[in-house]
């Protein structure tokens, strides 16, 4: 379907079934079996349309099973491999609002208008804000030519990102009506883009490639944009980035505020009180609290960082990321993510070191 809607129409049968096939028959062969699951459908999709792009990225689509057949040759011409890796990349980055308007067989209305389970988790008619974000915050596939994303080059990168986040502030600033409760995950997810993003500048400042300070300005009113909400990871996230660009006084004043939301916060945060003293009356508790409720006393205490967040970590985290290459555990393939790709802290112990730290630099010997 999507070949038809967004392909046939300038290329015709030049880009064909098999050429998609083969690119399905490969990404098969590269990722585990249980990937591939009726709902995990949007996620295979961008398997496979990841391996076509590095088939037109290289100009070489090799047969799955003959070999030195180049099935581009005598279909498409040199100078429409770039237009069509452009395509490409635009029907993955945009692939839930290609398939949501597509017309064959009403497969787009379709989608809309199922209704799902509305417990916290996914919701009915028109919930495309809150779908796009669970598939944000839990499917975590973002690929490049079958890779992952933070092994792609820093300009691609920034472009991606920086798209991501405009989209997502459209969906932040429409009128979300009944779905209002479930803003929090859309700023915790927005959030996380800002990491990601400041993530590459950082990279691109310690490479020695220029420190692009319009951009880092900007990167602060994304962050602080988002800050009104009482998730404490969200301020301990753009804390964490003040701390590795070297703005000690600015990260001061912010683990002081995070300091005493903590404070407050643990009086009757049941999650923390839980991981404090666990008690089986604590977890009857927790489990009569709501989703929402759960999830903001979760992320008050807990908080963590992807692998493309990594420049935004302190040094001495950033091995937490590797902890799974050891022993008998070998990280996801391509794409995909564990927890073990993640570096994940509980909040308080990492902020009072971070505070010691930031004290150090600061030559505030008697508070450090």
């Amino acid at each position: 379907m999507i070949r038809k809607e967004s392909f046939l129409p300038g290329y015709r049968n030049r880009l064909s079934t098999f050429h998609f096939k083969t690119a399905f028959f490969l990404a098969i062969e590269n990722t585990r079996p249980d990937v591939w699951r009726e709902d995990n459908l949007i996620s295979c999709v961008k398997y496979i349309l990841a391996f076509l792009k590095r088939f037109l990225t290289r100009r070489n689509c090799l047969h799955f099973t003959i070999e030195y057949v180049n099935m581009f040759d005598g279909k498409i011409e040199r100078h429409e491999f770039p237009n069509l890796v452009d395509k490409i990349t635009y029907v993955v980055n945009s692939l839930r609002t290609q398939i949501e308007n597509m017309q064959m067989d009403n497969i787009g209305k379709t989608l809309n208008q199922r209704s799902a389970r509305n417990n916290g988790r996914y919701c009915s008619n028109n919930a495309a804000l809150f779908t796009y974000v669970v598939s944000m915050c839990h499917v975590k596939l973002l690929t490049f030519n079958g890779i992952k994303i933070s092994e792609a080059p820093i300009n691609y990168r920034k472009d991606l990102f920086e798209n991501e986040y405009t989209l997502l502030q459209t969906y932040y600033t429409a009128p979300l009506g009944n779905y209002r409760k479930y803003e929090y995950k859309l700023i915790y997810v927005i959030s996380a883009l800002a990491s990601t993003l400041a993530s590459v500048y950082l990279e691109e400042k310690a490479q020695g490639l220029g420190y692009n300070y319009d951009a880092i300005n900007k990167l602060r009113q994304m962050y602080t944009h988002f800050l009104e909400s009482d998730i404490i990871c969200n301020y301990m996230r753009y804390a964490s980035f003040l701390f590795c660009n070297g703005e000690y006084d600015e990260a001061r004043t912010y683990f002081d505020l995070i300091e005493r939301q903590i404070e407050d916060d643990n009086k009757s945060n049941l999650i923390y009180q839980l991981f404090v003293s666990p008690s089986e009356l604590l977890a009857l508790q927790i489990a009569k609290q709501s989703c929402v409720q759960n999830a903001k006393q979760q992320r008050s205490v807990f908080f963590t960082f992807s692998n493309e967040e990594t420049m935004c970590v302190p040094s001495f985290l950033r091995c937490e990321m590797y902890r799974g290459r050891f022993g008998t555990y070998t990280s996801q393939s391509v794409g995909l993510y564990s927890t073990y790709d993640f570096i994940c802290v509980q909040i308080e112990p990492d902020l009072y070191y971070l505070q010691y730290l930031t004290y150090i630099e600061l030559h505030q010997e008697p508070k450090q």
